[in-house]
């Protein structure tokens, strides 16, 4: 598993030190499923909620980064759908504009926003924490949000800036999967400027999401 976790870890630096459009065309990092002895990966299905001029090669390069740092986790994650986000969507300028998305959403699957501006003139008391076990102050801009949807399955969202991408993205599926912030600036999970990795806590509590997602059929 050390192994397999250098290998995963080393190929998403290799993947970020890239600039976004032009992502590589070699084939994605080993998984834990090409081993004998590892356990099967669970499949999440995404809705994508973009701009439809962003390439499908910029996507798929981002999807490549998310899923070499879940890969120790057992967990992967496919384009299941992709839809057009209107301008009037992709800057957000309060958090009732974040709630406004609600609308798009897809049944059973994880629906993520991919969008030109998060504003945040009230900073959330988690995000002053978080900030503030790296040393920063809120900026009144966010890289990504996560948003309740009770009543929908699955019952939360994420929001993500797109030059945020695609650390934002891993960070934000990871509060959907249950993880809260981490102290570790180096984690994912945490505000740092270094992020890299998940810890083992982290990779466990995941594959138990992801296999409650399809257990309770909030995925398919």
């Amino acid at each position: 598993m050390p192994a397999r976790r250098a290998a995963a870890t080393a190929a998403l630096l290799a993947l970020l030190s890239l600039p976004t459009a032009a992502q590589p065309t070699a084939q994605p990092p080993t998984s834990p499923a090409d081993a004998p002895d590892a356990a099967p990966l669970i499949e999440l299905p995404l809705a994508l909620h973009l701009a439809e001029d962003v390439p499908d090669a910029e996507v798929e390069g981002w999807l490549r980064a998310v899923n070499a740092l879940y890969a120790d986790a057992g967990v992967r994650f496919t384009l299941a759908e992709r839809h057009a986000l209107p301008e009037a969507h992709r800057t957000l300028r309060n958090n009732r504009a974040r709630h406004r998305l609600k609308r798009f959403l897809r049944p059973r699957r994880i629906d993520i926003f991919v969008v030109d501006a998060i504003h945040d003139p009230w900073p959330s008391a988690a995000t002053r924490r978080a900030a503030a076990r790296v040393g920063r102050e809120p900026s009144g801009r966010l890289g990504g949000a996560h948003i309740l949807a009770p009543g929908h399955r699955p019952d939360r969202y994420a929001i993500v800036l797109r030059r945020a991408l695609p650390l934002a993205l891993a960070h934000e599926l990871g509060h959907v999967l249950g993880a809260p912030h981490h102290r570790d600036p180096r984690n994912v999970m945490s505000y740092g400027a270094d992020r890299c990795c998940f810890d083992d806590a982290q990779r466990a509590q995941f594959r138990r999401r992801a296999r409650a997602l399809h257990r309770r059929r909030d995925v398919r």
